[in-house]
Parts: C-alpha cells; structure tokens; sequence
C-alpha cells in the first residue's frame, strides 16, 4: 500500500496488486519518503517428495498399491455354501463383464471348487447402468468370524495433537477397501457363487466384518 498526499493535504492510500513478474513501480527510497508500506504476498509451489510421488504413481489406479499386513481370517463352526442366486437376463450382460474386469485386475481368482460359498447381490450405481456386485455375508461369514476389537483415538486427544501443526494432507483411495490384501490361506472363506462360476477374493471385500 502506498499513501500519497495530495496538494490539499489529504492523504489517499493506493494499493498495488502485481499478479506478474516484473520491476517494482517505485524504488525503495522513493517509497520511504512517501511513507509507504510495501508487503510482498508469494505463492512458493512446495515440490512434491520424490517418495511421495513414487507412492502415488504405486498406488494410482492399482488394488494392493498400500502395503499393509495381510489379513487374516479365523471362522467357527462348520462351513456354509449358498447357491447362485437368478440374475435378471438384463443386468448379466453387465455383471460378466464387471467380473471379468475384476479378475483382470487381480481383485477376484477363479476357483473350481470351495466349501464356502456366497452369492451376490446386484444392485445399480447412480448412472444406473454400471452393475454394483455385492456379496451377502451376513448368512455365511460375518456371524462366524472372530473379530478382534481395537481401541481407537478419541477425536478430542486427536485434534488436540493436531496443535501447532502446519501442514495437512489427506489421501482418497478409490475402493479403500482393495487396498488390503488377504492372506492365501483364508482367501477361500471369501468364495461367491455366481451364473458363470466361483471366484475367491485376493483383497478384503466391503461387507465383511472383521
């Protein structure tokens, strides 16, 4: 901000925003005899950490790309095989290709045989076209499993550990739930049981309580 005073003695502030590179309008010394302030606001771009970008080119459009522990899944009782359910000759077009783009991305594996099997349950995204595969655990695995519980951070110690902190990012993973593996030996659990075969989970499938 520069103030100038005019020959009738009224001082008029005027502000100068710069959005380019280039000389300043006045000097220095010219500015001090005017008596005015000059304040300086730069954006400096923070370049992005060489493992950082590393991370995101892992992780960006993959399944597995965080790597955590494998998870493991321990069952009681005796194992539960559900039939396929009938899918609406309309939306199996749509399903096949869905789980084949799957298997594709190495999200399902083929099996010819399991002693636990699920069936799905189709159910329409927003565009209404793309077919959303789930899976009904509630009648094989999720009363069966042995969960092992976890305390977590109340939210009031969390943001107070947040104090004097500078710098926040966060990280949207699409299908978070992907991102965890299973391990090899409890992928069978996971089976679902659908027109064109079985498939076992090589990640942790939303639905699944653990």
């Amino acid at each position: 901000m520069l103030r100038v005073q005019s020959e009738s003695g009224v001082s008029i502030p005027i502000r100068f925003l710069v959005s380019a590179h280039g000389p300043f309008i006045l000097g220095l010394r010219a500015a001090r005899l005017l008596q005015g302030s000059i304040t300086l606001h730069t954006n400096n771009d923070m370049p992005i950490n060489s493992h950082l970008q590393h991370l995101i080119v892992q992780c960006f459009g993959n399944v597995g790309g965080m790597k955590v522990p494998s998870v493991k899944l321990e069952v009681d009782g005796e194992p539960v095989f559900l039939k396929r359910r009938v899918l609406p000759y309309g939306q199996q077009k749509g399903v096949l290709k869905a789980l084949q783009n799957m298997e594709q991305d190495g999200v399902i594996s083929k099996v010819e045989s399991s002693a636990w099997a699920t069936s799905i349950v189709v159910a329409m995204k927003s565009d209404g076209r793309t077919p959303r595969i789930c899976r009904d655990y509630r009648l094989t695995l999720n009363h069966r499993l042995r969960r092992c519980a976890a305390t977590t951070v109340e939210p009031e110690d969390f943001m107070k550990s947040l104090h004097g902190s500078q710098y926040f990012s966060k990280i949207d993973l699409a299908d978070a739930h992907l991102q965890i593996p299973l391990d090899v030996e409890f992928r069978y659990l996971t089976t679902i049981n659908t027109p064109w075969g079985m498939y076992q989970y090589n990640f942790l499938p939303f639905g699944l309580y653990v």
